[in-house]
Formats: structure tokens, sequence, C-alpha cells
């Protein structure tokens, strides 16, 4: 690849001097073309975008450059594109025209290098032009830039700023033809098609995604060493080629800047770039020429002399060169220690990251593991007061069966004292209505004896009389003994008429008077039993 080499000003005057006429002639026919345009205000307008690269029209595809093998230059257009898309930085375009149906924009600057922008889907196109040439040496769009020389296509870099290899360029050089024949109309269109100015509006909307733009395609450089490297090397040059004109295209971005906070009140902003718009500074300039032309001609000692010294400054110059060169190997072995103790920090910063994270890990394990056993506790516990409400709720069941059996149990036992305490009873009036009846039937059984005894005193006629006027007798029916008290009373029987129960351990009537002891134990008994078994009902201990 050809490099870019710049003359200093003493060469570029000599040079001048040889050939002023045709250089003169050239300038002129190019001023108008050069000065830019005033911002204008007005409403923001619809930005329309130019063809997509595949709907360009077809063209015949560039010769490719071959490249055995990868040069120190690769970069060289990439990187010279880069240098002024940078000092250009936030400035407003000179002035815009009309192409098909899109609107480009243009910069030049004093040396008439040239960046022509028009937006496509997805962000914009760049074209970059060497002074006076009609043809680009970088087309910059959304997926690749092209790199040319002469029209020759020597380089294409993808999105990530990577160089692609030469035998991949072929498979780019359809596309490639296609933009490098739009860049020349598109140059051709800015001299000769009518400059519109820019409306501040739009440029205000634009400006930050161009300067997103220019920021991503120097994270590219960042990310290829080879790229970094060249740019390292020709840092100081392509700052003093560009130091002039950064100056003025900082102050026309902050003059937009001030016009916009204003709410763009008053006129815009002056545009004067370099030898453009500045007839003054033109004819300084003439007029230096024309006596650069005097002492070229009427001394040639002087040209020698300058020869001489341009030699010189030749050699001061490749001197000079190699300082930077070694300065620039020592900065970059710097920014390389630089770079690699960034990265040992970052990795201790990742790795005391990463322990931070495990210890945090582990905190949250432990804390997730007590909290387990803290509700494993808690369903221990809770089984446990189950359990145990369990065999409350059955003891308390068991004690009131229990007490339900007592209750039961004392309930029967009642009910047997209170039937006992009947029974008793019952056996006591009975013995007592037998006594009576026995006493009556004794009683009778006397009566009976003494009107025998005194019958057979009378004699028959009188006893006769005497049975008549006696009164009859008639056993008395005794009661019937009555029913034992029972959970369920039972019926009362009927005892035949004239028949006297004779209750348990007492005699019948008409026992012999012999048989009275026996009788007064068994009353004795029965009024005993009758007694034990009221103080059992009672709750009481039976009497000895």
């Amino acid at each position: 690849m050809a490099k870019f080499h710049f003359l200093n000003s003493t060469a570029l005057a000599l040079a001048c001097a040889l050939s002023l006429a045709a250089c003169d002639k050239k300038d002129a026919s190019t001023a108008a073309a050069d000065a830019p345009l005033p911002l204008t205000n007005g409403p923001q307008t619809a930005i329309v975008a130019a063809p997509a690269l595949q709907a360009l029209p077809a063209a015949p595809r560039p010769k490719i450059v071959a490249r055995a093998q990868p040069q120190d230059d690769d970069y060289s257009y990439v990187d010279r594109a880069y240098a002024m898309s940078d000092a250009i930085g936030d400035a407003p375009p000179d002035y815009g025209f009309d192409y098909q149906d899109s609107h480009p924009w243009v910069w030049r600057s004093a040396d008439r290098s040239t960046r022509l922008v028009e937006p496509v889907s997805g962000g914009y196109r760049d074209y970059y032009y060497q002074p006076g040439a009609d043809r680009p040496y970088l087309v910059r769009d959304p997926q690749y830039t092209y790199g040319f020389s002469n029209g020759e296509l020597v380089a294409v870099y993808d999105r990530s700023g990577r160089l692609l290899p030469y035998h991949d360029l072929d498979q780019r050089d359809d596309d490639a033809g296609r933009i490098l024949a739009r860049a020349v109309a598109l140059y051709d269109a800015a001299l000769q098609s009518e400059r519109r100015a820019i409306n501040a509006a739009n440029w205000a909307a634009q400006q930050a995604t161009l300067a997103d733009e220019r920021a991503q395609w120097q994270a590219e450089q960042n990310q290829q060493d080879s790229w970094r490297a060249y740019h390292a090397a020709h840092a100081a040059q392509d700052q003093d080629d560009w130091k002039a004109e950064r100056a003025r295209r900082n102050q026309s971005a902050q003059s937009f800047n001030d016009w916009r906070a204003r709410g763009y009140s008053g006129p815009p902003p002056p545009v004067t770039y370099g030898n453009r718009g500045n007839a003054q500074q033109q004819s300084d300039t003439a007029r230096a020429q024309q006596q650069q032309i005097d002492h070229a001609r009427t001394q040639q000692q002087q040209v020698d002399q300058a020869r001489t010294q341009q030699q010189q400054a030749d050699q001061a110059r490749a001197q000079q060169q190699q300082a930077d060169q070694t300065r620039q190997q020592q900065d970059a072995a710097r920014q390389a220690q630089d770079k690699a103790r960034q990265q040992q920090q970052v990795d201790q910063a990742r790795a005391q990251q990463q322990q931070a994270d495990h210890a945090r890990a582990q905190q949250q394990q432990a804390e997730q593991a007590r909290q387990q056993d803290a509700a494993r506790q808690a369903q221990d516990k809770a089984r446990q007061q189950q359990q145990q409400d369990q065999a409350r709720a059955q003891q308390q069941q068991a004690d009131q069966t229990r007490q339900q059996q007592d209750a039961a149990r004392q309930a029967q036992d009642k009910a047997r004292q209170q039937q006992q305490v009947d029974q008793a009873r019952t056996q006591q009036q009975q013995a007592d209505q037998a006594r009576q009846a026995q006493d009556k039937a004794r009683q009778q059984q006397q009566q009976d004896q003494a009107r025998a005894q005194q019958n057979q005193g009378l004699g028959p006629g009188g006893r006769r009389a005497n049975e008549a006027s006696a009164p009859q007798i008639v056993p008395p029916v005794a009661a019937a003994a009555p029913a034992a008290v029972l959970p369920k009373p039972a019926a009362v029987s009927t005892p035949a008429p004239q028949v006297a129960a004779t209750p348990a351990g007492v005699p019948p009537a008409g026992a012999l008077p012999g048989d009275r002891k026996a009788q007064e134990e068994a009353r004795r008994a029965a009024k005993k039993k009758l007694s034990d078994a009221a103080q059992a009902r009672d709750g009481k201990p039976p009497q000895p």
C-alpha cells in the first residue's frame, strides 16, 4: 500500500514556486466550492436514507491489489480517515447538496481534504477523499470499511476493525465496485450541484449519532493491536497535520452549541475555515507566493541553500522520527505494562469478588441450614405437642370413661343398696304384720279356750247360747308384702284371701308359745339387716 506523505512548508513553497500558475488556476476553479455556508434556522425536517449497499446499481469490480503478507501500513487508510473525523469532531457540516433522493453533507479541510456523509439504514456511510482526488481512499459503511488506492481495492475491515485476509477480498469486490461508483458520483455532485445550507435543527438531531460512530471507531482501534500500533507510530504526525483544523472545528462546534443553548436566537455563528472565505488571507497568500516566485527566479543560490537545508532538515526529521519511534515504543511498552497491571488488578478484584461471592454463598447455605433446623425443630415441637395433646385427650377421654363407669357403678351400687333397704323394710313390715297376726291369733285362741272352758261349765244349752251370743271372729287377711325398689318397679301381686304371709325367720300363726324365742331372734335379725342396709346406703360402716 502507498503511504501518505505530506511535504513540509519549505518543500511545499518550492513546489508551488515551480508550478504556481497551474496551482492558481485550479484553486480559482474550486474556491467557490470550498466556501462553507452559514447554518439556517428552521423546523426540523425528515432525514431520507440513501439506498443500501445491495440496492446500489451494479458497477465494475475494482482490481484487488495482491498482498502476500500483512504490512506495517495495513491500517494507514482507516487511520488517516479516523484522524480527519476526529479533527472535525462535533463541528457542523460546511454545506449540503441534493443527490437523487438523499441529502449528503460535506466537510472540507483547509488543504481541501473532503469528507462526505449520507444517512443509510443502520447509521451513516462516510466517504473520505485526499486533496484534489475525485475517488475516495476510504468508505465506511455500517457493515464494512473499504480502503482504495487509485481506484483499486487494497483493504477491507469488518465491524470490529479487523483486517480481512487477502483471499477474502474477492467476496467483497462486488460491493466495493458499487460503493466506489457512488463515491465518484457523489464527489462530482458535491462540486457541480447547488449547495444548500444545513438546517440547524437537523444537525442538532444527528450530532450525537455521529459522535457515537466516532466512539465506535475509537473502540475498534483499541481492539486491534496492529491498528493501535500504527496509530501510536503516527499519532504525533497526525496531531501536527490536523492541529489547526481541529482548533477551527472545535471553535465552530462551540459556537453552534452556544447558539443552540440560546434557542437559535440571533444570527447563526460565522463559519470561516482555513483559506476559504477569507479574502484578506487569500490575498496575503498570493502575495507570499509571488514573492517566492521572484526569489526562485532571481536567487538560485538561495534555492540551492534551501535544498541543503532541506536535506539537513530531512536528516533531523529522520533522527527525530527515530527518537519519536523509540519514545513511542517506550510508551507502548509502558502502556502494555499499565495494561498488564490493570489486568492484574482486574483479576485480583475478580478473585476477591469470587471469594466474597463464595463466602456469601456459604453464609446463605448456613442460614438456609439454620432455618431448616429451626423449621425441623418447630415441626418436632409441634409433633410432640400434638402427641401430648392427643395423649391428654386420650387420658381425658379415659378419665371421662372411668368417671362414667364409676358413676354407673355407684348408681348401680346405690340402686342395689336402695333395693336392699326396700327389701329389708318390706321384710320388717311383713314381720310386724305376722307378729300382729300371731298376737291376734293368740288372743283369739285364748278367748276360744276361755269360751270353751266356760262352755264346759254351762252345759250344752248354755254353751249353745254362749256360742250364739259370742261374736264371730274372722282371722284378718295378712297384707301383701310391697314390691322391692328396683330400677324399674315390678307389678304388685295380690295374695289369696284370708291367707297370711309368713316372713322369713318368723314362725307361722298358731305356733306354739315355746317358739317365741326363735321369733324374737328372727325379728332382731330382720331389724339389724334393715339397719345395716340403711347405713350402707348412707355410706356408714355396719354396726357389729
